[in-house]
């Protein structure tokens, strides 16, 4: 599920199940075929390496000498918003860059991943984040580290408070993912990845001196562990996975132009237009048979089709029948062009 194209499969994954399997059924296979699948894995690895490097630049762009002030905010919410949108577009067609396990909670509420990729990119994620400050704390000097970047709620804010500004910029993040997303809008142009960075920038601008502006449990967590300092980790685990919940849950059962996860699990599978177009079986209620290079193209519920077999019970004419199939499908003979356009 890429942050930057959601593709129309994903979104079909669940409606389009076997005939008379359920919804359960359809969720387990799904769980499985992730499973075996080699681009699964490749995309976990890939979530490894964006964690990785996000917790190196972000935390270390933000990193300063013993005795000095650190570098301006706007700086670093610029920086951190440039970096998200280059490692979104950099992994988008490997693992979907989501370099978040909110923003992978998020796709997993509105049905775009399945329960076990959630897991496993989580959990991926997290160990990237880990190597990555690992590697930060060896390559920068002693007097440049620090607490290596460790999120900690401002000067005279108490948890709930910095849990609340960080549900709040997390729902911000998924609620404007998701629309930017959204299938079925036409109006959105220019680099979705970009406009995840700003939202990621404005957040930081707004929260940094209230919770820190983390809205990635995972960049809290990669610092924490290697200066083991989980005092305040909790706040940037809840935070986030809360407001991801509320916000993707909000914009898919209110503003969603198309289902997308409640809404399309609770929809009844359909059939594929392939199958609609090109029925494997074909009742017909004339004794002759239709001909092979007219049945491929017959659609029942067409209306040209309606008309096409009465006229063919009544007269047999294949070219009469043709000319009316060639009408709906725009082919030069549907014996040589079986494609629908």
């Amino acid at each position: 599920m890429s942050i930057a194209s959601i593709p129309d499969r994903l979104r079909d994954e669940l409606s389009r199940g076997h005939e008379g399997e359920t919804i359960g059924q359809r969720l387990i296979n799904r769980e499985l075929n992730d499973l075996k699948n080699i681009a699964f894995w490749k995309g976990a690895v890939g979530e490894f390496v964006g964690c990785l490097l996000l917790v190196v630049f972000a935390v270390g762009m933000g990193l300063k000498k013993d005795g000095t002030e650190g570098p301006p905010l706007l700086q670093v919410a610029i920086g951190a918003g440039f970096l998200l949108a280059v490692l979104i577009t950099a992994l988008s067609t490997v693992s979907g860059g989501h370099v978040n396990p909110a923003i992978s909670l998020g796709f997993l509420i509105t049905g775009q991943i399945s329960l076990v990729k959630c897991l496993v990119y989580i959990l991926f994620q997290s160990a990237g984040a880990i190597a990555g400050a690992g590697l930060l704390k060896t390559t920068v000097p002693d007097s440049y580290v620090g607490t290596l970047g460790v999120v900690a709620p401002g000067e005279g804010v108490s948890s709930m408070e910095a849990l609340g500004a960080e549900i709040i910029i997390t729902f911000l993040l998924l609620f404007a993912t998701l629309a930017m997303l959204d299938p079925g809008r036409s109006d959105m142009q220019g680099s979705v990845p970009l406009m995840v960075g700003l939202i990621v920038t404005v957040n930081a601008l707004f929260a940094a001196q209230i919770s820190g502006g983390c809205m990635n449990p995972i960049r809290s967590l990669g610092p924490a562990v290697i200066q083991e300092n989980f005092e305040n980790a909790w706040i940037y685990w809840v935070g986030p996975m809360i407001g991801a919940i509320v916000g993707s849950l909000c914009y898919d059962l209110l503003f969603a132009t198309q289902p997308i996860g409640l809404r399309r699990l609770c929809k009844s599978p359909e059939v594929p237009d392939s199958e609609k177009a090109y029925p494997k079986k074909l009742e017909k209620k004339s004794d002759k048979p239709l001909p092979k290079h007219l049945e491929k193209n017959y659609h029942k519920n067409d209306k040209y089709n309606h008309k096409s077999e009465k006229i063919y019970q009544k007269s047999g004419n294949d070219e009469q029948v043709g000319d009316l199939l060639m009408k709906r499908y725009r082919h030069i003979d549907p014996r040589e062009n079986e494609s629908r356009i």
